[in-house]
């Protein structure tokens, strides 16, 4: 018997669990229908090149230019595409210690990503017109979670750092 998950909302939602921010760093698992496996990662790149990824053996959505590389090929090799896998797992069942996010891309358009992010601990919802929007709207969300004493040291850690 083939497990089915419920497919509530669109097929290609991805839930970022992050279960640790520690020194501005978040790490955790992502989630996606397609798999019972979590894609563990680590940093804002690990969120971006992982969901880059999954996007591009989906061809979900489809990028509206051909990314370049050093190596002349794709980076990534595509699979079937995403429309004809089916789902057997609900992404929105997971959550991260720290923090849940529910990402929707919706575009891929002008080297960059276009869509949705819901905080679904606090359930509210962007819109980001960038990969580096969405990063910046997941931190913010980290830095409003972080309790007073972590925020001190949060602070006391960007001073280092910008001198």
């Amino acid at each position: 018997m083939e497990q089915q998950a419920a497919c509530n909302g669109p097929l290609h939602l991805i839930t970022v669990c992050v279960d640790s921010d520690a020194g501005s760093r978040m790490s955790g698992r992502i989630y996606h229908r397609f798999s019972n496996q979590p894609i563990p990662f680590l940093g804002a790149e690990g969120v971006l090149f992982s969901i880059e990824k999954l996007m591009d053996e989906w061809d979900y959505p489809q990028s509206t230019l051909k990314m370049r590389s050093f190596a002349g090929v794709s980076p990534h090799q595509r699979r079937q595409p995403g429309m004809a896998r089916k789902a057997i797992n609900d992404p929105l069942a997971y959550t991260g210690q720290d923090a849940t996010f529910v990402v929707h891309v919706k575009y891929r358009q002008n080297a960059t990503w276009q869509g949705t992010v819901t905080w679904a601990d606090k359930n509210k919802q962007q819109n980001f017109r960038s990969a580096l929007e969405l990063i910046k709207l997941m931190d913010s969300a980290m830095d409003e979670s972080l309790p007073p004493e972590q925020e001190q040291t949060a602070e006391q850690g960007a001073a280092l750092i910008n001198g």
